[in-house]
């Protein structure tokens, strides 16, 4: 009884610490209905918005935290992510779900992860999401059996037509599955933010999202991230750039794209020469995160031409392990050295060599704000070459009176 006293105390003592935010996210901690009820005493009284519960055990104090939500009037985030989630926990994880989304007066927001989908789950979450009419922001991740058909789950999707930001990831669904999401994009006008994350994307599911894209389904989109979706290749980056390309020219989209996420997406020059295009015509991104494609340097030269047209709004920009050469390099710092915003530049792992390196040191040094720099001649050059790089970055993070960080 002391030991228990004594790690409720604790716990208590770590969510008064995290309440003044309005947050409370927790990880692996609460075993005993005794902390739930601590820990809800104090959300209760810090009238917590957003109540995470981070790889918790399946356990009955679990479910007490979760079914707090339903009677909420100010928690509008909930996610519940379980450890070790078996298909006979399934009524009772799925439970609190359903109960928060068809009773909470203040939920907008629901995270669903690491649970076992299985139809029965699938049809409860979905007659629970059609009955919330404030929901803004769903995500689902790592959940088991991806295999089974979500038809029912997207079509429930489809009628909350107050939706702004989707978030799958890291589930490898069906093909069927991913152009379910796909095709669905154009229910939610209000859509802000797409992610979809590793979720088996190919050149048809492309064409879907070129379509509400030329169309201006979503007119209002603001980020974009397609990452970790290798099939998508030439073709299908090709598709959805065309797309979007004809939507902002027919003036049906905002042109107010502020995040493009196409890291690992499998594309090599043609579709460097789409992303290219693409950024051209938006003019206000933030951050860019093209790396892990096979670009190369006649359509490296052109993205880092075409980012000029965002020099004023870009913040950030990955595009390490892009066999990017020092041609492209010199593009890319020549388009940003004017920059006043730029923060973050990671061009790792590119043939920049020791010439690469110095222009770099040449074109970037003078943007005052970049606080992270990353580039090195990993992939190809001397020993003689990378040592002469090496000394090339240094002297500029010494030069910055080490304002800077940089990765060799």
């Amino acid at each position: 009884m002391e030991d228990e006293e004594e790690d409720t105390a604790s716990i208590v003592n770590m969510v008064s610490f995290v309440t003044n935010s309005k947050q409370v996210i927790l990880y692996n901690v609460v075993d005993s209905i005794a902390q739930a009820e601590a820990i809800l005493s104090l959300v209760r009284a810090a009238e917590v918005e957003v109540l995470i519960l981070h790889r918790l055990p399946v356990h009955p104090a679990t479910v007490r935290l979760g079914d707090y939500v339903r009677g909420s009037t100010t928690i509008s985030s909930f996610g519940l992510w379980c450890s070790g989630v078996q298909p006979v926990d399934n009524p009772l994880v799925i439970r609190t779900f359903a109960n928060a989304l068809q009773n909470s007066a203040s939920l907008t927001r629901i995270c669903i992860s690491d649970i076992h989908l299985d139809a029965e789950s699938i049809r409860t979450l979905s007659d629970s999401l059609v009955l919330n009419t404030i929901l803004t922001g769903f995500e689902v991740t790592s959940c088991t059996n991806p295999k089974e058909p979500i038809t029912d789950l997207v079509l429930a999707l489809r009628k909350v037509r107050t939706i702004r930001k989707i978030l799958v990831w890291n589930m490898n669904l069906s093909i069927d599955n991913a152009r379910a999401f796909s095709e669905s994009m154009r229910f939610w006008p209000d859509l802000r933010t797409l992610r979809l994350f590793s979720v088996g994307l190919d050149p048809g599911c492309a064409k879907s999202i070129a379509e509400v894209l030329s169309q201006g389904c979503v007119c209002g989109l603001r980020k974009l991230n397609l990452s970790w979706n290798k099939n998508l290749g030439d073709e299908g980056i090709r598709i959805v750039a065309a797309g979007m390309i004809a939507g902002l020219a027919a003036r049906k989209l905002e042109g107010r794209l502020r995040t493009l996420n196409l890291n690992n997406t499998g594309f090599a020059s043609v579709g460097g020469e789409w992303v290219a295009r693409l950024v051209e015509h938006c003019p206000c991104l933030k951050h860019v995160v093209i790396s892990r494609n096979s670009i190369g340097e006649s359509s490296g030269i052109l993205i880092g031409k075409a980012l000029r047209s965002s020099v004023r709004s870009l913040r950030s920009l990955e595009a390490h392990d892009c066999k990017l050469g020092p041609g492209a390099i010199s593009a890319v710092c020549s388009s940003l050295r004017e920059s006043i915003v730029l923060r973050s530049v990671n061009l790792n792992s590119n043939t920049c060599g020791a010439g690469g390196a110095k222009r770099v040191s040449q074109q970037l040094g003078s943007v005052s704000h970049l606080i992270f720099l990353w580039s090195t001649p990993l992939v190809t050059g001397s020993a003689g070459e990378c040592q002469v790089a090496g000394r090339t970055l240094h002297r500029l993070l010494r030069d910055t009176g080490g304002k800077r960080t940089g990765i060799l």
